[in-house]
């Protein structure tokens, strides 16, 4: 069906990493992510990575992480102090993880984020944006918005098993895609 391949080829994004001077890590609660940006980090694409968030809108704390439970099993305060402590485990160098523990959705990611790198003075003129691969446009999107000037990479991150590959196939991805379809309308009307 062609409108498949539409809304995937428009949702599900994807570059090959290049050298940068940043790995961003919109907030959430899957180990996945950081993990791939951990990797990316050991492979030497950039040296510094930047996760950002405090926890969703709307509630009072960070629930924890949503898979690989049993391996990050502990209490923390912000999705931030969870990323952190997975790129701690995954072998980043606490120096080179940068601090953005304020953001509650994705927008708020990539404002606090510059706020951050304007407030070290770090220019950013290249980064790999590494995130859920079904939120890879919205994210995308916003971190446009905000990084103008920047070339910005999605390393687009499988998780609970959603691919570009299979989304179409069970009622919950599909609606977990088609809510993402939605948003990047529905969110962006007032932004642009």
């Amino acid at each position: 069906m062609n409108i498949i391949k539409d809304i995937t080829d428009f949702i599900f994004i994807d570059h090959p990493p290049q050298p940068s001077d940043l790995i961003f890590i919109p907030g959430g609660s899957y180990p996945e992510v950081a993990e791939a940006a951990a990797k990316l980090y050991h492979q030497g694409y950039a040296k510094k990575i930047l996760p950002s968030g405090k926890y969703g809108i709307g509630k009072d704390h960070f629930f924890g992480p949503s898979s690989k439970a049993q391996e990050y099993q502990e209490d923390y305060s912000t999705e931030w102090d969870f990323l952190k402590a997975v790129l701690l485990k995954n072998g980043v160098l606490e120096e080179d993880i940068l601090k953005e523990d304020q953001a509650q959705y994705t927008y708020d990611n990539a404002l606090k984020s510059k706020e951050v790198l304007d407030a070290a003075n770090i220019k950013v003129n290249k980064a790999i944006l590494c995130c859920k691969s079904f939120h890879a446009r919205r994210a995308s999107m916003y971190y446009q918005l905000v990084f103008k000037d920047c070339d910005l990479l999605v390393h687009p991150v499988d998780i609970k098993g959603l691919t570009k590959d299979n989304w179409y196939l069970s009622d919950q991805t599909k609606t977990t895609v088609m809510d993402e379809l939605s948003k990047c309308g529905s969110q962006f009307k007032d932004l642009i």
